[in-house]
């Protein structure tokens, strides 16, 4: 065996040039060199919100606020490329780091793509820029590839955004069905009612919820709200099927313990749509004898049509179709007769609120949740509202009195007392201002 067989390899002759890694090779390989006009402000402030998307070294954050200190807006105008040139030392003094942290940092900055060396001769940083303070010649690192990025990055942000939001409206309703469902499990083991473990299916609810509040992700909540809808519809099932449908109790659990509802200063319901009411139903064929109060009270008793008692967004107000079209001229006026039945009547309101811009969707979503009952209701009341002026955007307020109802926070009460208010003092509602503003609010 000869010598030079046995001799160890020479080690790699300096060439004044950065290494390339495989890594960088495949980070780099969608990046074409050119970008167009962009603010480099707005670039880094992406940069910054999307970083934390990105699973990258946390150092590379520092150092890329820090190279954007060296770049000006002209460089950014996609005539040539954003170009820095800050030496060593300077990247030490502005980072606090030593030499080698520093060549660190550049180095894993190359690899993951986020900047390219534009490095000339022995790589030392220089540059030079014309009267206009263009880039004429420069010897560092392009900051574009974090330009070409700028519109997947902002791609990325949006579907953060969008997850976040649905993430966030999985949680209220998780939150809305453990309440509904813990008011049905109280109330199975006030009764001790038969059908179920009560105390066991309220520690599921629980459970879920809990777990639900720990989650972020919109597609392992998805599932746990499903499960705690299911986990509502039969509960219901199961209390219904204990409680008869004649049960003569209406009153709630330990209501006898509470102090005695009083009178209020609200109008009477009655009082308030009677000279409407009644010269309303004349015209619709009604007829009917006696007073103008008596025939209003009797249609207000009849409560919500026979087809499925007040819903609870109503919170006891007394409401028929007949009462719904006095207090809300808008609907009255785009019908000749009253209607027969809810389904009726929210065909209407869903009609007037196309109307006045409110979304199929939107209105399919109050049919969802408040049933033909509460939707018509809730429709009637934006209507009135957008015809008195008070509010400006019917599908946004129809959508924020949704969310209300979901955190369980929508008191359609206070705004039908407002309207029979109005309606007693005025006949029609009206723009509210002073004490009358304060009672026309969902």
């Amino acid at each position: 065996m000869s010598s030079s067989d046995s001799d160890p390899p020479a080690p790699p002759r300096p060439t004044g040039r950065r290494r390339v890694t495989p890594a960088q090779i495949r980070n780099t390989a969608d990046l074409t060199g050119r970008i167009e006009a962009v603010s480099h402000v707005r670039v880094l402030a992406v940069f910054k919100r999307v970083f934390p998307l990105l699973g990258l070294d946390e150092r590379l954050r520092t150092l890329i606020d820090v190279l954007f200190r060296y770049t000006t807006a002209q460089d950014w105008n996609g005539e040539g490329l954003p170009i820095v040139w800050p030496g060593r030392w300077q990247l030490m003094r502005d980072l606090g780091l030593g030499l080698r942290a520093v060549q660190y940092h550049l180095a894993l900055a190359l690899e993951a793509g986020l900047i390219v060396s534009h490095e000339q001769g022995g790589g030392q940083h220089w540059g030079m820029r014309d009267a206009e303070g263009r880039i004429i010649r420069a010897s560092g690192f392009s900051l574009a590839p974090l330009a070409e990025r700028l519109p997947a990055w902002e791609r990325l942000l949006e579907v953060q955004r969008q997850e976040a939001a649905e993430a966030a409206r999985l949680r209220r309703e998780c939150g809305f069905l453990r309440r509904r469902t813990l008011e049905l499990t109280a109330l199975g083991q006030a009764r001790e009612l038969p059908g179920s473990d009560w105390l066991a299916v309220e520690r599921e609810a629980e459970a879920l919820t809990l777990q639900s509040r720990r989650l972020d992700d919109p597609r392992p909540l998805a599932p746990i709200a499903g499960r705690l809808r299911l986990l509502l519809d039969e509960t219901e099932r199961l209390i219904r099927a204990a409680i008869p449908a004649d049960h003569g109790e209406d009153s709630p659990h330990g209501a006898t313990l509470v102090h005695p509802i009083t009178t209020t200063n609200h109008p009477s319901i009655a009082k308030a749509i009677a000279p409407v009411a009644c010269g309303h139903a004349q015209e619709a064929g009604a007829g009917g004898t006696g007073s103008q109060e008596r025939s209003a009270t009797e249609a207000v008793a009849k409560g919500a049509g026979g087809e499925s008692g007040q819903p609870a967004v109503l919170r006891g107000f007394p409401m028929t179709p007949e009462v719904l079209l006095h207090l809300v001229p808008g609907l009255r006026d785009r019908s000749r007769r009253v209607p027969a039945s809810w389904r009726d009547t929210w065909v209407l309101a869903s009609d007037a609120g196309a109307e006045i811009g409110i979304s199929k969707h939107a209105r399919l979503h109050a049919l969802n949740l408040l049933g033909q009952q509460g939707g018509a209701v809730a429709l009637g009341t934006v209507l009135a509202k957008h015809e008195a002026g008070l509010i400006r955007n019917p599908g946004g307020y129809l959508r924020r009195m949704l969310e209300k109802h979901q955190e369980g926070d929508l008191h359609l009460d206070r705004t039908l007392h407002g309207l029979a208010d109005t309606v007693g003092r005025t006949g029609t509602p009206t723009r509210a201002s002073g004490a009358a503003g304060s009672v026309m609010r969902p």
